[in-house]
């Protein structure tokens, strides 16, 4: 797959994210519907993390989230062990986040899209990512999946139209 095409991927999978948050409000934002393990405001912060560790890991460079974005969002964490007290971004603060990261990736992975990884990522014998594109596509996947999650989310809630504020 080209540069070009992985990155409009990309920037389209992140359009509908930002789409998806916009479509959020608040008031339904950290309930945990009966069946599930984490919120919306989890789901939103978890793509922001996940690209940002995979890539940044895969390239063998240092990230740059604030670390209580990885103490509330990364993999194995949940909002149901936040603590009472513990700030957490607003919706509108992961929205800049999403847009910003964005930038930051294209500027990060433009021209080295048959770059292999310093940390190639393995998921087992048959499912090794070495080059950059590889992982890129990895991590459109996953921001896909938890697109998929947001909807089962908000459809557990008794949202009716996913993509008007409820």
């Amino acid at each position: 797959m080209n540069e070009e095409m992985l990155l409009k991927q990309m920037k389209f999978i992140r359009y509908r994210t930002i789409a998806a948050l916009d479509a959020t409000s608040e008031a339904i934002a950290d309930d945990i519907p009966t069946g599930f393990n984490n919120n919306l405001r989890w789901n939103f912060g978890h793509i922001i993390v996940s690209q940002e560790n995979i890539i940044t890991y895969f390239l063998g460079e240092t990230g740059s989230l604030a670390d209580f974005y990885r103490e509330l969002f990364n993999r194995g964490t949940s909002p149901k062990d936040w603590k009472e007290d513990q700030v957490v971004p607003t919706l509108r603060e992961l929205r800049v986040a999403l847009e910003e990261q964005y930038e930051r990736m294209v500027a990060l992975c433009s021209g080295r899209i048959s770059e292999v990884g310093k940390n190639p990522l393995n998921f087992g014998p048959e499912y090794e990512f070495k080059t950059l594109g590889e992982a890129i596509g990895f991590t459109n996947f996953h921001e896909s999946l938890h697109q998929g999650n947001i909807n089962s989310l908000k459809l557990a809630l008794g949202v009716k139209d996913l993509w008007t504020v409820q």
